[in-house]
């Protein structure tokens, strides 16, 4: 449903849980990022930063190269239709944010024990 369509007091309460939302995944954000991991004392092998670099690079090149072909597959794409999580949930775009915000901090927690 386009933004400009939905009541004054529904987007008043979209922009209210959103703010909610974003105060209670604070702290577990915060937690999530508390893992006791130091990087200095890594037990394996590091990877090497030039290596990284150099990767991040040739991804970039090959996206740049192949963003013609990329944009016309995308445009085809789209002849069969928008289909995107908030129209499967019928949930406005922002809710939908949200829960997977909060979906994937959990995720992020539980994989973290």
């Amino acid at each position: 449903m386009p933004n400009n369509l939905l009541p004054h007091r529904m987007k008043i309460v979209i922009k209210s849980l959103y703010r909610i939302a974003l105060l209670l995944l604070i702290p577990l954000t915060a937690h999530a990022a508390d893992l006791g991991i130091d990087a200095r004392d890594y037990p394996g092998p590091a990877w090497s930063p030039y290596l990284v670099g150099a990767g991040i690079g040739v991804v970039s090149w090959l996206f740049a190269e192949l963003s013609a072909t990329i944009k016309q597959t995308i445009n085809k794409w789209g002849d069969f239709g928008k289909i995107t999580i908030a129209d499967v949930l019928h949930l406005p775009r922002g809710v939908t944010a949200v829960v997977l915000a909060v979906f994937l901090t959990a995720a992020v927690i539980y994989i973290g024990k």
